[in-house]
């Protein structure tokens, strides 16, 4: 009688509960042999995944072990189920749930939900919705367990808001670090575009959450993301007493002018301007990629602003001086990121740290990841990718870059990096 057994990667049972970022074996057993048989996936928000396998000779078809024939990916490869999910909106999925048919012959489909949740059960949230002053704007996410732990400031980048900071930040917590994840602009009572924002804002994000019992008292890490890991590196060389580690994810070697600028930077330190590298002439690229549409890359934009800054004497002063750092710094880059050159603005950033004897005296690192894109996040794992950042498709996407694959292998590489980069940071 054809049956599911769900197993984890390695072989042995799922995790329960099962998260997101979970990698499991998806196995039918007891089929009949030699028999092509079809298994789809879907989440309650509209995505949606499929492949045709083969049954082995003892009846056996596994996501974990087999290539299917035909689908949504192809080779062997466990997290193609979620990674080459299409469809969906926005805000979906609703639900990390995952439902599962596998149909052959005229036999009846078998169906199994995989329950999944994005935090582990027990996590609470709390909000601070401070508008006036110096208020802090963020979500406290405190781990199951008796703590303290280990805490994390997240951010993200120029989306603005709060979602970037609570995406990436959901990650750290699976991994058992307490997360404040905050806005810095774009919230009430916070700057309304990206400009002349003070990093005294992370600073006493930083220094809140070395407040909070359920933290371990005296160390914390910081996080940021795209303009926000620009951020970052910044906050972490202006208050290096305040910031124990830090890691900044596609992030810029340079700070950067308010968008649309050349007079007016995006970053303020003690009231003052932080020297940038003003904002690029001209406009966002369009090219022709792969398919054969038509692509928005800022990559190229972001490239032609550096060679002018060059020119015009301006890069060097605008080098944001990451050997001030007092702490270790992790660097994780996209060398196919479509939205801004991050190997290369990472390149520059590490050759600092290199040059001034930085790395071995405090153990940083540095991973510029070939294949993937702008979209490169430990939070990702484990989630549909395909309609976000593949360019081998016949719709127009967002420019992000590199593949749904090669950003998944990524994403599932960063998670561990993180975490013992952390772990090993703020005991």
């Amino acid at each position: 009688m054809p049956r599911f057994v769900l197993l984890s990667l390695d072989g042995g049972a799922l995790p329960s509960p099962l998260l997101t970022r979970d990698r499991l074996d998806v196995r039918v057993e007891g089929l009949p042999p030699c028999r092509e048989v079809e298994l789809s996936f879907g989440l309650d928000g509209g995505y949606a995944s499929w492949a045709r396998f083969t049954s082995s000779p003892a009846g056996l078809v596994s996501t974990a072990t087999m290539a299917p024939g035909s689908g949504t990916w192809s080779g062997v490869d466990p997290d193609g189920l979620f990674w080459s999910m299409r469809g969906g909106g926005p805000s979906a999925p609703g639900s990390h749930d995952t439902t599962v048919t596998a149909r052959w012959d005229a036999g009846a489909p078998l169906t199994v939900v995989l329950p999944r949740a994005l935090l582990p059960p027990g996590t609470t949230i709390t909000s601070f919705r401070e508008t006036t002053g110096t208020g802090l704007y963020g979500d406290f996410y405190r781990p199951p367990g008796s703590g303290p732990f280990p805490g994390v400031v997240v951010w993200g980048g120029s989306e603005g808001g709060l979602n970037g900071g609570a995406l990436t930040g959901s990650a750290l917590v699976r991994d058992g670090f307490a997360v404040l994840a905050v806005a810095y602009w774009g919230v009430p009572g916070k700057p309304s575009g990206m400009s002349r924002i003070p990093l005294e804002t992370f600073q006493r994000a930083v220094q809140r959450l070395r407040a909070m019992p359920d933290v371990s008292a005296g160390r914390v890490g910081i996080l940021g993301v795209s303009r926000g890991g620009e951020g970052a590196l910044l906050a972490a060389a202006a208050f290096p007493s305040d910031v124990d580690a830090v890691v900044a994810l596609v992030p810029g070697g340079y700070a950067w002018a308010a968008p649309g600028s050349s007079t007016v930077s995006t970053w303020t330190l003690d009231g003052g301007d932080v020297p940038f590298v003003p904002w690029p002439s001209g406009s966002n690229t369009v090219v022709t990629r792969d398919a054969g549409y038509p692509v928005s890359l800022s990559e190229p934009f972001f490239r032609a602003g550096l060679a002018q800054a060059a020119d015009a004497g301006l890069l060097a002063r605008a080098e944001i001086p990451v050997e001030a750092i007092d702490g270790p710094v992790l660097l994780l880059a996209a060398g196919d990121d479509g939205i801004w050159p991050s190997c290369p603005q990472s390149d520059v950033a590490w050759a600092r740290l290199v040059d001034a004897g930085h790395v071995p005296l405090h153990g940083d690192a540095y991973a510029c990841f070939p294949g993937a894109g702008h979209s490169l996040n430990p939070a990702r794992a484990g989630f549909p990718l395909w309609d976000l950042i593949d360019r081998t498709t016949t719709t127009p996407r967002t420019g992000y870059g590199g593949s749904a694959q090669a950003d998944n292998a990524a994403d599932f590489a960063i998670a561990a990096r993180i975490a013992a980069f952390f772990h090993a940071a703020l005991p």
